[in-house]
């Protein structure tokens, strides 16, 4: 049509509810530009109505069970005429956005509550019709009666459920067949017998072929067992499963968590003399869960759940006739966190503010819907559950330590999960008053501050407690050369981050105004990040000024110059990039000194110390140093060339030797220790500690038979005796003098 302009001005599209939210699409569009445009997502309430389902229950009608089918479709029974305005009598199998099924054509009846899906996609209902007491029967995936299943009872049946195994489960409300087993096509199955003597509400057939029960009944085939049971696959009581006391009155729905906890609801104010009204858990055993705990808090005092479902992440749906839970208004329809109390976040105030609803039946579809069905004016509707919640995970637990009286000690705790975590720090499983972040600090430590330190993580979807650990507190240490404990960096224990394995610090050294280099095999210090070296300030606190490059490897050896440069060794590789094979030197402010290189080849370089002429002794396990074939020792120049006047003896130089300590002594000559198997070869004498000349050359005066492993540190005193350190058995055969 000439100049004829089409529009569409809206166009309302349901997307599936693992999208979390929904759009609207409007639409401008004409057959010259087609121009779309698509509006932001609309943002959902937890609890919110979700208004783009489209099912719609006939007036004064109810739905008393919602069952899934494996595909997303499911049943919705109860009692109604229309379901979205198609006949369909109390019966009706719904798409997963609410539309009515067609291909699904059930006879009409007057009453239906209960369905089971059985595998092979036949449907078990009871059907009711006027004058006639629900029966049992089988429907085709058509909705057509199967006319081969006659089931065996016609009393009134209320509950069905099907066994892995294809048999069938019946409740009625005949005394003598409180619940009875059918076979495949319906006839009685004699080897399943059990004896109630009140009606069930509730059942679950679990994937072992057991059954949980829940009712008004008081006992079980002659057990007291009130209100909830477990039955074994031929109807025998699983002993196993022991509630005691059981519910003061009857549980009307069950559930199961993913954890295997029960949530058991109904109409009872008392489970286990603890205030639960009609709502508790019990562990897989059957013993109350203390841990949830909604106490008398869901109101007013006669009201009934009927209907219950348990989110993966642990959180509690209840729907009845309630009207209100902690004081506050939930109108039929609420949400409880993993502890039992309520989910603040779930609401509808067209719901919450409405004390004349009651829901009977509840679905969860998806990760974030769940259907409610019931008394109009609810019928059948679905509402948002908002993201799920992650329990909380601990990474890495709070760690043992030791202290002296007077200290500090601090503990802190890693963990992951949905915001937001609450802490609770307990010593020796009591609560610490206070206490509630993720680090604890015990200031001014007294030997009453030892004992077992551990700490909870809660969030709505649960708990977890973290591994105790150990504070020992130490009487402060008196008297001279005894350990300062007011010099205490970590201020709280094992701080030090390793890098690979446990860390660990080799090498310090104290700068004349206070600050302290130390180094090792480590990646942080304090939470911060740091790698292998770092700076303390003098009141113990990192010195963020120091900033080093990357070292790819350890270190296991440091000196300071006079100028404040520092003088690094160990098993690295690199520094910040540059290839440094053992040896360099940083700049005051931790950067790599470029201008210096002396690397070592088959380096270990574990010891270092600064002559008064700015000359470096360079100790380890290596073959050469800048290049110049130097084993094991060598002396640098401060520019980083090897002193060509000193070469070391064979006798430390072999492949098996190292050194780990060199002093010059006041004569110029020079006292070395370490590990030497060569001159045990070569002279057959362990010894780890030798003195040369000037020029490296061995003093063969100089006769210490200091047996051992090795020497790993020495000081010379003042009157020239030597203190030595290390895997040492005896120092014989030679003076102590130098």
């Amino acid at each position: 049509m000439k100049n004829q302009m089409h529009s569409l001005s809206a166009l309302r599209v349901w997307l599936p509810a693992s999208l979390i939210w929904m759009a609207t699409l409007c639409v401008e569009a004409s057959c010259r530009t087609g121009d779309l445009t698509i509006a932001p997502p609309v943002a959902t309430q937890p609890g919110q109505i979700d208004p783009l389902f489209l099912a719609n229950v006939s007036h004064r009608g109810f739905v008393q069970a919602l069952v899934p089918q494996p595909d997303g479709r499911f049943y919705a029974a109860g009692y109604f005429d229309l379901m979205n305005w198609v006949l369909r009598g109390s019966l009706a199998r719904l798409w997963p956005n609410g539309e009515v099924d067609m291909d699904f054509a059930p006879p009409p009846t007057l009453s239906v509550n209960t369905v089971a899906v059985q595998p092979n996609g036949y449907v078990l209902a009871n059907l009711g019709f006027s004058g006639v007491p629900s029966r049992v029967v089988r429907l085709l995936p058509d909705g057509s009666i199967d006319p081969s299943f006659t089931a065996y009872t016609n009393h009134a049946t209320t509950l069905v459920a099907t066994q892995p195994d294809g048999k069938v489960l019946v409740a009625t409300w005949q005394p003598d067949q409180f619940l009875v087993r059918l076979g495949p096509n319906g006839d009685l199955d004699t080897s399943f017998g059990v004896l109630l003597d009140r009606a069930i509400n509730a059942l679950i057939v679990l994937p072992n072929g057991q059954a949980l029960i829940g009712g008004d009944f008081r006992t079980v085939n002659g057990m007291a067992r009130g209100g909830i049971a477990k039955l074994n696959d031929d109807g025998t009581l699983d002993l196993s499963f022991r509630p005691a006391p059981n519910p003061d009155g009857w549980v009307n729905c069950l559930a199961i968590a993913t954890d295997g906890r029960i949530v058991i609801a109904g109409g009872f104010g008392r489970s286990d003399n603890l205030p639960r009204r009609a709502v508790a858990r019990l562990h897989a055993d059957g013993n109350l869960d203390a841990t949830f705990d909604p106490g008398e808090s869901i109101g007013p005092h006669d009201v009934e759940i009927n209907a219950v479902a348990v989110q993966a992440d642990g959180r509690v749906l209840i729907g009845g006739n309630f009207a209100h839970v902690c004081g506050v208004p939930r109108g039929g329809l609420a949400r409880l966190n993993s502890d039992g109390s309520l989910d603040a976040s779930f609401i509808d105030t067209q719901l919450s503010n409405d004390d004349d609803i009651e829901v009977r039946a509840l679905l969860i579809q998806g990760p974030d819907m769940v259907l409610v069905g019931g008394d109009d004016p609810i019928g059948l509707l679905r509402c948002h559950l908002g993201p799920p919640v992650v329990p909380p995970t601990i990474d890495v637990p709070p760690i043992s330590q030791t202290r002296f009286v007077g200290q500090q000690a601090e503990f802190e705790v890693d963990a992951k999960g949905s915001f937001p975590l609450q802490f609770q720090w307990r010593v020796d499983d009591m609560d610490i008053s206070g206490a509630t972040d993720a680090k604890l600090t015990v200031p001014f430590l007294t030997s009453a501050d030892a004992g077992r330190y551990s700490v909870a993580v809660s969030n709505k979807a649960g708990s977890v407690i973290s591994p105790e650990a150990v504070l020992t507190v130490l009487p402060r240490p008196r008297g001279a050369n005894l350990v300062d404990t007011t010099f205490d960096p970590t201020a709280g224990g094992v701080t030090v981050g390793p890098t690979d394995g446990r860390a660990s610090v080799t090498a310090f050294a104290v700068q004349p105004d206070g600050k302290v280099v130390f180094a090792g095999n480590f990646s942080a210090f304090n939470g911060t990040p740091c790698n292998c070296i770092a700076r303390l300030n003098s009141d113990r606190s990192l010195d963020k000024t120091f900033s080093p490059g990357l070292v790819e490897g350890a270190i296991e050896s440091l000196a300071l110059q006079t100028d404040g440069r520092v003088l690094i060794g160990g098993t690295f590789t690199s520094i910040d990039g540059r290839c440094r094979g053992g040896l360099a030197r940083l700049r005051p402010d931790g950067t790599l000194d470029v201008d210096f290189r002396a690397d070592t080849e088959s380096a270990n370089v574990a010891f270092l110390r600064v002559e008064s002429d700015n000359r470096i002794w360079v100790g380890g396990h290596f073959s050469q140093v800048a290049g110049v074939a130097r084993r094991n020792l060598a002396l640098v120049m401060a520019d980083g060339t090897v002193d060509s006047g000193f070469a070391p003896p064979a006798i430390i130089s072999g492949d098996n030797d190292y050194v780990t300590w060199v002093q010059t002594i006041p004569d110029g000559r020079v006292l070395v220790g370490g590990h030497f198997e060569s001159q045990r070869r070569q002279r057959g004498l362990e010894q780890n500690l030798v003195r040369l000349h000037p020029d490296g050359s061995l003093d063969g005066s100089f006769n210490c038979d200091l047996s051992g492993l090795f020497l790993s540190s020495a000081v010379v005193r003042p009157d020239r005796t030597i203190v030595v350190a290390g895997m040492l058995h005896s120092w014989t055969g030679g003076s102590h003098y130098f």
